[in-house]
């Protein structure tokens, strides 16, 4: 039940986060970054589709690399989940 609550809050942040976008401050990235993190940590879709995209773009790898060493712990745990090189269970 909490995680179908988590996933649905993560995708209504998701659509705020969309309709944010267009603002001149790009707040709408922050709300989207804020979603992408619940979805990866309650829904293993998620975190498998995020971890496909990291395997096919070095680019966005670099990114989440680089805002992994950022973040704390707990959220840097939940990124892992997604690097390309990790051997997880979904």
């Amino acid at each position: 039940m909490i995680r179908l609550l988590a996933i649905l809050f993560g995708s209504l942040l998701m659509l705020l986060g969309i309709v944010l976008w267009i603002l001149p401050i790009p707040f709408g990235l922050l709300v989207m970054a804020a979603a992408l993190m619940i979805l990866i940590a309650a829904s293993d879709r998620v975190a498998r589709a995020v971890g496909g995209v990291r395997r096919r773009s070095p680019r966005t790898d670099r990114a989440f690399d680089g805002l992994g060493r950022r973040m704390p712990h707990p959220y840097r745990r939940i990124l892992r989940r997604t690097e390309p090189r990790a051997r997880h269970r979904f």
